[in-house]
């Protein structure tokens, strides 16, 4: 036995090496398997310095038998655990139950004071077959370490091996320095081994790893960067950001980044510093092209360390057209919110569900008298003096009808009551459909009328009060005038309402408000319909003519942008000249400035471009505006079908529709013309006219400058 107590140190010694190797590598690498042979290593030492306690004092006490036997148990649960973790299995339930079994054998076999062999039989069988399926699940499973692992394994299954022996030879005196200095050479192979083999299979792994992270970097559809935030320049790029740079892998890699990015050297700087930090992930930046082209990206980045140095890796995508739709967007509706918000026109948005106000501009919180936030939350209803169901009949209507111009009596926040004019479109704002509603006061409108009408029922009086002096001959024309004027606008005021109150009820028997009408009964209704409002429209016009003729037409004089109006009313009429494919072209002086009344002069030229785009089905309608020191010239020129000579002087008299070499006469009332020639006289100019006919007309409107 002079042996056994050196052979013990020795093994002790290096179990204790083991253990703090194990420990020491689990502190720096976190891999669990080495943590757990560590402690099994240090359950290791500790038996054995029972052992040496037991040879070195010849003790044959029970307590420390047990205590080293179940010390062999823990070290063959713990070396197998490890086994199980680093091949990345799942520890099986035979396992743990097995051990604990075996532990409740040892502890009731030593409460029993049996003899040592039945004490130690179970848990050496235990730790021979624990250490045989670590060496199998080394040598099966642990396949990418190189030889290692294998070895590793060979050495786990003869340990088992030898460790069945245990019971049985243990107490012969000859042969226990050898085990013990046996068990410590393989102890060592299998540790140095599995610290060897995993390093092989840890340098596998790396080599996979990177292969696989080339492979993700250089076949990535997805464009690529690797940069230096330091030096700002690029290290590496894949192939995608190369097609799409346009220049080469080895040109982007001696780039830098001020190169491609349009930020300062100093802004590039501060972002990047703030990616290597981890402040930040996304950053939208604007790059340059290899052409020079401009384009919006999008880039997540992130830091690395690659051989020591601290990287960005940066992935790239180009939004430029999303950027484009957004800033679109955005300019969208900053025209919207200025248009609805600045505007003069009271405006408020409808909501055509139940005709709630579900917002209002300003001009119209000063028409109405209440303020934005209590006009929102009303209904149209509580501004009209019509019931609520004719307002959702109304609602309904022109949802359905694309839109419709109307004309309502509603109430002020006072109570007074005034007339309005509405024109309401529908429009979709996102899931919601809405009515877009713009309100005119009219009041002073109707009231105006009703005066000139008044006016005219005594113009004959007046004109036979101040022509007193005239001739008999002159006395009996101006009163034949004057009979005639009044005439038309006594007639024409008359037949507005028989006229109206006939396009009202065709319009509630076409919608089927008095009963389902058969298919020929709504055509002949609608035509009824569409009659009455053409012989409004010339009734309309008559007014006009009678107006202005009975000198009723007052010009409000101000300052007008004309070149900002000639584009407006252009921008009006494009939609009908883009629908019949005829070009619109504007040759506008910019900045054009006069005193003039800008709503009659809009009349005019929307009569005119009206008329240039009825006649013209090909070619070109221009709009053309100069000016020099004494008037301002305005333009409407059309490749129209033209005017024969004969029927020139025709054209600004009233009712006059020139036909057509198939003697098809126009359309419309024949009143446009000299409605607009003579609100140009009221104006204080005059209008031109040339034309020829198959190739176009041009009509030109000379306006003072002042």
């Amino acid at each position: 036995m002079s042996w056994l107590a050196p052979a013990i140190v020795a093994i002790l010694s290096g179990s204790v090496i083991l253990s703090a190797v194990f420990l020491y590598l689990y502190a720096r690498e976190r891999e669990p398997w080495m943590g757990i042979w560590g402690v099994a290593w240090l359950a290791y030492s500790a038996r054995f310095g029972v052992e040496l306690y037991q040879v070195l004092s010849h003790s044959t006490a029970v307590g420390p038998a047990l205590v080293n036997y179940l010390l062999v148990l823990v070290t063959g649960v713990l070396l197998l655990d490890g086994s199980y973790a680093l091949a990345g299995k799942t520890i099986p339930k035979w396992h743990r139950g097995l051990a604990l079994a075996v532990a409740a054998w040892t502890i009731v076999a030593a409460t029993l004071a049996l003899p040592e062999f039945y004490l130690g039989i179970a848990a050496w069988t235990f730790r021979g077959v624990a250490n045989i399926a670590a060496g199998v699940v080394w040598y099966r499973s642990i396949t990418q370490s190189g030889p290692w692992g294998k070895i590793t394994g060979v050495a786990f299954i003869t340990w088992g091996l030898h460790n069945l022996d245990y019971p049985f030879l243990r107490g012969v005196a000859s042969f226990a320095p050898f085990g013990f200095m046996f068990g410590a050479f393989l102890e060592f192979i299998i540790a140095f081994g599995a610290l060897i083999a995993y390093f092989e299979l840890t340098r596998e792994r790396l080599s996979e790893s990177e292969s696989r992270y080339r492979s993700m970097f250089e076949d990535s559809a997805s464009v690529m960067l690797i940069v230096d935030p330091g030096t700002q320049r690029v290290v590496q790029a894949n192939g995608a950001a190369a097609a799409y740079y346009g220049w080469s892998q080895e040109q982007l890699a001696t780039m830098h980044m001020s190169q491609i990015n349009t930020l300062s050297p100093q802004e590039a700087a501060a972002e990047m510093a703030r990616a290597a930090a981890g402040e930040r992930a996304s950053f939208s930046f604007c790059h340059r092209l290899s052409s020079g082209e401009l384009r919006d990206v999008e880039v997540f980045t992130g830091p690395i360390v690659a051989q020591g140095r601290h990287l960005l890796y940066s992935i790239i995508h180009d939004v430029t057209d999303r950027a484009r739709a957004e800033r679109e967007l955005r300019e969208s509706e900053e025209r919207y919110s200025t248009l609805f918000e600045s505007s003069l026109s009271p405006m408020l948005l409808v909501a055509a569900e139940d005709a709630k106000i579900l917002d209002a501009n300003a001009a119209a919180a000063k028409m109405y008298g209440w303020p934005i936030a209590s006009l929102i939350g009303m209904t149209v209803g509580e501004l009209s003096v019509d019931s609520d169901d004719i307002v959702a009949r109304e609602v309904t209507e022109t949802i359905a009808d694309g839109g419709r111009a109307r004309t309502f009596t509603h109430c002020r926040a006072d109570g007074t009551q005034f007339e309005v004019e509405i024109y309401s479109t529908p429009m979709h704002f996102g899931d919601n459909l809405m009515l877009y509603t713009i309100v005119n006061d009219i009041s002073l409108r109707a009231e105006a009328q009703r005066q000139v009408a008044e006016y005219q029922q005594h113009l004959e009086d007046l004109v036979k009060e101040r022509t007193g002096e005239l001739s008999k001959a002159n006395e009996e024309l101006e009163r034949a005038s004057v009979a005639k004027d009044a005439y038309l606008a006594n007639l024409s005021h008359e037949l507005r309402t028989p006229l109206n109150s006939v396009i009202g009820f065709s319009s509630l028997l076409a919608g089927g408000m008095v009963g389902d009408l058969t298919d020929e009964q709504r055509r002949q209704i609608e035509m009824i319909n569409d009659s009455g409002r053409h012989l409004l429209r010339v009734v309309d016009g008559i007014l006009d003519l009678a107006r202005i003729a009975a000198g009723a037409v007052e010009a409000n004089i101000e300052e007008v942008d004309i070149s900002h109006l000639c584009g407006e009313v252009a921008d009006r009429i494009a939609p009908a000249l883009e629908h019949k494919r005829v070009a619109l072209s504007r040759v506008i002086e910019p900045n054009v400035c006069i005193h003039t009344d800008p709503l009659l002069l809009e009349q005019i030229l929307w009569n005119l471009l009206g008329n240039a785009e009825k006649f013209t089905n090909a070619g070109t309608v221009e709009i053309s505006l100069s000016t020099d020191e004494q008037a301002v010239r305005i333009v409407v020129s059309d490749t129209g079908r033209g005017i024969r000579a004969e029927d020139a002087w025709r054209v600004f008299e009233m009712f006059v529709r020139v036909e057509d070499e198939n003697g098809a006469r126009s359309d419309g009332t024949g009143l446009g013309l000299p409605i607009s020639r003579r609100l140009v006289e009221v104006l204080g100019g005059r209008i031109e006219f040339e034309s020829e006919y198959g190739k176009g007309s041009t009509f030109t409107v000379v306006l003072p400058r002042e």
